[in-house]
């Protein structure tokens, strides 16, 4: 198979828009779709602060990647939420980033800022560890971003995931969450 973009070898195949590239021409093809949605959307200029909070994944490190290639005024934030060698090594990747690409990074860690752990909150209260997590984390990239003086906050997250939470909400009928 061969590239829709230059006709070498095609590494990637996007199902959904029918299309194959390269590596070289897919970075291409996902540079221009972030940059469209971002103009398309009014979303932010290159004159405002963003804050991206980075997990140490693949969706997160991308969006922070990309943002700081564009030449937007970008900061990284990672939440480390305390769950063992887990949380430590989407650290260590978010710091080596940081470091590689010269890049501003905030980090954070639930059980200095709270001081509480997560699973052990989850199961005092009797809730989804993700639940949990996901409110602690909204908070405090939240609150970064108004004490920072950020005007955005961005996050970098794909379809698969959104559709993952919907359908949980969905099968065990979470009102509130699926209210949210």
């Amino acid at each position: 198979m061969r590239c829709r973009r230059c006709g070498e070898k095609a590494e990637i195949s996007l199902k959904r828009h029918n299309a194959i590239f390269c590596i070289n021409c897919f970075q291409v093809y996902y540079s221009n779709q972030v940059l469209r949605n971002i103009k398309r959307e009014k979303m932010f200029n290159t004159d405002d602060r963003i804050l991206v909070v980075v997990s140490g994944g693949k969706d997160s490190m991308a969006l922070w990647y990309i943002l700081l290639k564009m030449g937007y005024n970008v900061t990284g934030m990672h939440i480390n939420v305390g769950i063992g060698e887990y949380s430590a090594r989407s650290q260590e990747v978010v710091e080596h980033f940081s470091q590689k690409h010269n890049a501003p990074v905030i980090i954070k860690n639930t059980e200095k800022e709270f001081n509480f752990n997560i699973l052990d909150l989850a199961r005092q209260l009797k809730r989804s560890t993700c639940s949990i997590c996901g409110a602690i984390k909204r908070y405090l990239f939240n609150k970064v971003a108004l004490d920072e003086g950020f005007d955005v906050v961005a996050t970098g997250h794909n379809l698969d995931d959104e559709a993952a939470t919907l359908l949980g909400n969905v099968l065990s009928w979470q009102e509130g969450y699926l209210a949210k």
